[in-house]
């Protein structure tokens, strides 16, 4: 720099400290209008850091920023004339978030009933929504959707339920990056689908906070993955998980041999997730079963995601958690070689409405002794040989 002036104006907040021998430090505190970063510049007293690290800590955790670069966020800078980037909706909307990556992924954050696939600009005024509606016999969805761009906003109309107003904003969507890593010998046709799932294992039914579905290329045995989060989800007290599976017709292929930690404590670093051939049948332990049947009653089909009744028999520390259908239940279980030992179960006592077969359910864990795993289900057995209680492995959320 030729200006010498203009070089020291460039560290005006920083040489007064410098000189004066003070210690001083810059706080992430927020974004300006142009969505760049905003520090505070915070100054000590002389041998006093200890106290200005104190303060800084105190109000970083207060701003909440977290804020990412575009880059990172799933956003391509040269794109952010176009579509690519992460998009909140406004106003009233269980979507948290609406994210088009630039390689034509489809990612929806906080919407439990639909799992984003693709998306395609047909023309400057069309946008094509591919995405998986899981309550539906016919799962795959097409939703054509009239464009009206004006950065930083966003108008999606037609029918389908993700027309409406968004605007440009990656604040409060977390990422969990990373690569997911097969064996040198798998053979992994074109139609494979990687689902990833980040789980909380605090939760009382151990319901999946986020599932993505994501079409498997794999180069040199490994996949780079990206996995949205909404962060107000996010509890700090709790301990959460990620898993990965590679799904080819409804039946899993490749799996994770045991969940990895993620955020709260553990690395800060890009999750490698190892992945090894599944076996014909799913594992007892840490696999989602929904209840299907009990005695001889067929289980009706659950209104949303949160009155889905299930089971999940987690290996780390032996507890069992899930979900009667309208309250959560947990307690511990022992697995002596097929013998199962159901222990302290409770559940919560919620007011329930519509069909339910919550008592059923809980009478019938009361007098499980057994099970089975046949195929993909999981029978429960008393001292007989008619099952009390039949569940199927879940993979998709």
């Amino acid at each position: 720099m030729d200006d010498p002036i203009a070089m020291y104006l460039n560290d005006i907040f920083t040489v007064p400290a410098s000189l004066a021998g003070l210690p001083a430090i810059s706080v992430p505190a927020g974004l300006s209008a142009e969505g760049l970063p905003l520090g505070l510049h915070l100054i000590g007293r002389p041998f006093d850091e200890e106290t200005l690290f104190r303060v800084a800590g105190v109000l970083e955790e207060a701003a909440g920023f977290d804020a990412r670069p575009a880059l990172m966020a799933g956003e391509d800078p040269e794109a952010r004339d176009g579509l690519a980037g992460i998009w909140r909706p406004e106003g009233e909307n269980p979507l948290h978030a609406l994210v088009l990556e630039n390689d034509g992924q489809l990612y929806l954050v906080g919407d439990h009933g639909h799992r984003g696939v693709r998306w395609e600009k047909q023309d400057d005024d069309t946008l094509l929504l591919s995405y998986l509606n899981t309550r539906d016999d016919d799962p795959l969805n097409q939703d054509p959707l009239t464009i009206t761009l004006e950065n930083p906003s966003l108008t999606l109309a037609g029918d389908g339920p993700f027309a409406g107003d968004y605007r440009r904003d990656a604040s409060g969507v977390g990422t969990l990056e990373g690569q997911v890593v097969l064996p040198d010998d798998a053979d992994i046709p074109d139609t494979s689908v990687l689902v990833l799932t980040l789980r909380d294992q605090g939760a009382a039914d151990a319901t999946p906070v986020v599932q993505r579905l994501t079409r498997l290329v794999v180069e040199d045995g490994k996949m780079p993955f990206r996995l949205y989060y909404n962060g107000d989800m996010i509890d700090d007290t709790h301990r959460y998980v990620v898993d990965a599976r590679v799904i080819l017709d409804g039946a899993v292929q490749f799996t994770t041999t045991a969940p990895h930690r993620v955020l709260n404590g553990a690395s800060d670093g890009p999750t490698s997730l190892s992945l090894h051939a599944a076996t014909a049948e799913p594992p007892f332990a840490d696999t989602y079963w929904k209840l299907i049947q009990v005695g001889d009653e067929q289980t009706p089909p659950p209104r949303d995601q949160n009155t889905q009744a299930h089971l999940v028999f987690h290996s780390e520390g032996q507890r069992v958690k899930g979900s009667t259908g309208c309250n959560s239940l947990s307690g511990g279980y022992q697995n002596d070689d097929g013998r199962l030992t159901l222990e302290a179960l409770a559940t919560t006592k919620r007011a329930c409405s519509g069909p339910d077969q919550a008592q059923a359910f809980t009478d019938a864990l009361e007098r499980t002794r057994r099970f089975e795993i046949q195929g993909q289900r999981l029978m429960l057995y008393g001292e007989g040989e008619q099952a009390l209680a039949i569940l199927q492995a879940e993979y998709l959320f």
